[in-house]
């Protein structure tokens, strides 16, 4: 019984962290595409204006 025991456990633990894990990656995921979108909005709104050209040709 005790061996038996201790492998379920482990295998609980197991499961318990690979959910972790999955979570995790999910809200990572999830923060990344924010990100995108976020980037992708601000390049869209955004317009250059005449000091951003200047820096442009100076460089």
């Amino acid at each position: 019984m005790s061996e038996t025991e201790f492998v379920t456990r482990t295998l609980d633990c197991l499961l318990r962290v690979l959910l972790a894990f999955r979570k995790h990656e999910v809200v990572v995921v999830a923060a990344t595409k924010v990100k995108r979108l976020r980037q992708a909005v601000s390049k869209r709104r955004r317009k250059p204006s005449a000091k951003r050209k200047a820096k442009r040709r100076i460089y």
